[in-house]
């Protein structure tokens, strides 16, 4: 029997092991994620316990791993969907709006809601033309992407989610990546990855955030070699989950005191100007 996550992914049902696995790190993720959340909502009430107050920071901070993870698994279900069966485009890219945009349809019209209950939260300009504008550009999860201010801070990752969705077809179809030797393919995404960082090493954090997608879609190609999966062992697996949890400490050093200025809190990105 197919699980839930295996038939939204086209997975088959001999993968099983593989996607309770899965399934594992996304819920590692979603509880990283509720870090970030929490220390944003509740950090300044134990700011006088020094303690309490490093150990919420701490966790808020690391907890912005949880989309990096987000982004790895989108990389790596997505692209190998892709590589299984081909889907036309126009069906596989409204499969991925179904699951995505009715959750968000409903919080999108709460807030438009909410901002004419308490106007001195409202974002929505003033103008008419001006709102229907912004309005049509928050419902098309453009913000996240573009300079635009958003109506819902913590939406910035289903844009870069979306996006992916949409261009990765066209790129796996495209140039039939499907016909490609494993190495050609590994090779392609690996210097793509390494472009990527290099030409937007000095945007805003999001931006380079989504060569967490190259790096699922190249954890994908790994795991689908005979050659790599036979050289693993247990011993491996375990030393890569301390490498895991050893590296916290690291991502709180280096983002407890981000370079460029100041960072927010919930998306960690810079500023719309």
């Amino acid at each position: 029997m197919r699980s839930r996550l295996a038939g939204l992914f086209d997975l088959p049902a001999s993968s099983g092991a593989r996607m309770h696995a899965l399934e594992g790190i996304r819920g590692l993720a979603i509880v990283l994620v509720f870090f970030v959340h929490y220390h944003s909502l509740f950090g300044r009430y134990v700011e006088s316990a020094p303690a309490s107050h490093f150990v919420s920071q701490f966790l808020g901070v690391i907890g912005h791993c949880g989309v990096d993870l987000f982004f790895v698994l989108s990389g790596f279900l997505i692209y190998g969907a892709l590589l299984r069966r081909q889907v036309p485009y126009a069906e596989f890219l409204g499969r991925r709006i179904e699951r995505l945009y009715p959750t968000f349809a409903v919080v999108f019209v709460l807030y438009v809601g909410l901002s004419f209950l308490f106007p001195d939260q409202n974002k929505i300009p003033g103008r008419p033309l001006a709102a229907i504008v912004y309005l049509l550009q928050n419902a098309a999860l453009l913000p996240g992407i573009l300079n635009i201010a958003p109506l819902i801070t913590v939406t910035w990752s289903l844009s870069y989610e979306l996006g992916f969705y949409a261009v990765l077809p066209l790129v796996v179809y495209g140039l039939s990546l499907r016909r490609w030797p494993s190495s050609a393919r590994v090779a392609l995404f690996t210097a793509a990855g390494a472009a990527y960082v290099v030409a937007f090493a000095g945007y805003p954090a999001p931006y380079l955030r989504c060569a967490m997608f190259v790096a699922g879609i190249l954890v994908y190609e790994a795991v689908s070699s005979f050659r790599f999966v036979s050289r693993l062992s247990a011993a491996t697996e375990r030393f890569v989950i301390g490498l895991f949890l050893a590296t916290f400490p690291i991502v709180y050093l280096v983002l407890r005191h981000p370079a460029g200025g100041s960072i927010d809190v919930i998306s960690w990105s810079m500023p719309v100007e």
